[in-house]
């Protein structure tokens, strides 16, 4: 019989959902451009957000990964003991703070292939404190972890040279110790030889000058004799 129509203003609502869209782009814009790997998850820790870097380190397309779960599509072992770590997100959301892994965590790709990570999350949060999901922030650190290694073995071989040439200079101090008291046994013994060849010298001027002293008394005896011997035939 009729018709009625109802209009309201909504520009105001245009103007929140602009700027909300805007805010949105904006932070979506800013998480790609970081140069760290950045996934968002909703409380359940579905993904929402994941941005190019951290698709790299994944190894998974972008589209792969929204709307998985996290435990799905971010695996993490401990380097050494092989264990499967607890992701970074299952702690915020059981305890509600930020949190980080701890050293020693590799990431496991679809490919079989691993990658050393570090990272940390930290709780989304609305302005009435509600939990609306987790970022997770990591980076791979393949180039610290080879520059750690190098480290390592230069001050392994740093270790063994100088090692190596603290025995080399033990062995010159004990040659040159065992060369001192040969030289010196060489001395003691030069010595030895020399005072007795002196001693010898010695003792032969003195048998000599006693052959000669004897000789001389001699001498000096029998010109006495002679002279005597004249006095009385005079």
């Amino acid at each position: 019989i009729g018709a009625s129509k109802i209009g309201r203003d909504i520009s105001e609502q245009k103007q929140v959902q602009r700027i909300f869209y805007e805010s949105e782009e904006r932070w979506g814009v800013t998480l790609e451009s970081i140069g760290d790997a950045v996934v968002a998850t909703d409380a359940s820790t579905v993904v929402t957000f994941v941005n190019a870097v951290a698709a790299g380190i994944l190894g998974r397309p972008v589209q792969d990964i929204l709307g998985q779960p996290l435990a799905d599509v971010f695996k993490i072992v401990n380097e050494e003991t092989r264990h499967p770590v607890e992701s970074p997100v299952d702690r915020v959301i059981q305890h509600g703070h930020t949190v980080g892994l701890a050293n020693h965590t590799m990431l496991l790709r679809p490919d079989g292939t691993e990658v050393p990570i570090d990272d940390s999350a930290a709780p989304i949060l609305d302005r009435e404190g509600r939990l609306l999901g987790v970022v997770l922030v990591f980076r791979d650190i393949s180039e610290r972890k080879r520059t750690e290694t190098q480290l390592q073995q230069w001050n392994t071989e740093l270790e063994v040279r100088v090692r190596e040439r603290t025995a080399e200079l033990l062995n010159s101090q004990e040659r040159l110790r065992a060369l001192a008291s040969q030289l010196n046994l060489t001395e003691q013994r030069e010595r030895r030889r020399l005072a007795a060849d002196l001693h010898d010298y010695l003792a032969q001027l003195l048998a000599l000058f006693r052959i000669k002293l004897g000789q001389a008394l001699q001498r000096m005896t029998k010109h006495q004799l002679e002279r005597k011997n004249v006095a009385l035939e005079i």
